[in-house]
């Protein structure tokens, strides 16, 4: 079976970033990307394409990616702008003309913020799976001292995930060539006939996990035990004091969204927002 990969080696400096410093990096941007007002994220996000860009991968590697999430991000601003949160509180900068509807401008913010997280947050997930092989990603939170369990369920989530679509593509080809028509009229009935291919995948799914899970015992993985930590190099002094430094400046903004949360002001960039 065809396997996808996301992993593009290049030998780029994110390439030589230690996993665990990456990982830590990849949170804490999750997590500034989902505290920080719109006017702060803008910037973080050119940040991150410049990031990608660095790293000398191919558009072309991860441009599905991309596309399937154009959608969405055009789809959030367009709703907010013409149906906000509380339309009573808005004001309008505008009107569609060919339908005459208004565009409140707190609709508009709110959709753009909400791009700017989605964005920055598959941004970041690309730079992490492009630049990192899924082995060392597996290594790398129990180098940060979690249990091992949690590094290996990750890293298995990545790897099967594309072989388990790739599994349900083969059994469409397989139903379509006994006659099997997906594409009718009726779009109930695509529906109900793609579903059906579901319950056999599931099946398959579940014997192949109790086989795994069979192979990995009788190969003396267990959960109890810890792995050797050899399977990675050495951190070291710029990467651990770079991974806490970006740690210490995420609690600060962490810290002071919560702030502004219970102490309601007038703050600058629109921090106190929602």
């Amino acid at each position: 079976m065809r396997r996808v990969r996301l992993f593009y080696p290049t030998g780029s400096w994110l390439h030589r970033l230690h996993p665990s410093t990456k990982l830590v990096v990849f949170t804490a941007c999750i997590l500034v990307l989902a505290v920080l007002p719109w006017r702060l994220n803008g910037p973080l996000v050119l940040l991150l394409i410049a990031g990608l860009a660095s790293s000398r991968v191919p558009f072309a590697h991860y441009a599905l990616i991309v596309i399937l999430s154009l959608p969405v991000m055009v789809i959030s601003p367009v709703l907010n702008m013409f149906w906000p949160p509380d339309p009573a509180t808005n004001h309008v900068i505008g009107v569609f003309a060919p339908l005459g509807w208004p565009i409140y401008a707190e609709g508009l913010r709110v959709g753009v913020d909400r791009d700017l997280w989605i964005g920055g947050s598959m941004l970041v997930t690309i730079i992490l799976l492009t630049t990192t092989d899924l082995p060392d990603l597996a290594d790398a939170p129990t180098y940060l001292g979690l249990p091992h369990v949690v590094g290996f369920t990750f890293a298995a989530t990545l790897r099967y995930i594309p072989e388990v679509s790739n599994f349900l593509l083969t059994l469409y080809d397989v139903q379509e060539s006994r006659g099997v028509d997906f594409y009718t009229s009726n779009p109930i009935v695509n529906f109900a006939r793609r579903t059906n291919i579901l319950i056999p995948v599931l099946v398959f799914q579940l014997s192949r996990a109790s086989r795994m899970s069979n192979a990995m015992e009788s190969r003396g993985f267990q959960i109890r035990h810890t792995p050797t930590l050899y399977a990675l190099r050495p951190m070291t002094g710029a990467e651990r004091a770079w991974m806490w430094a970006v740690a210490a400046v995420t609690l600060v903004l962490l810290a002071l969204r919560i702030y502004t949360v219970f102490v309601p002001g007038d703050y600058p960039l629109e921090f106190g927002t929602f």
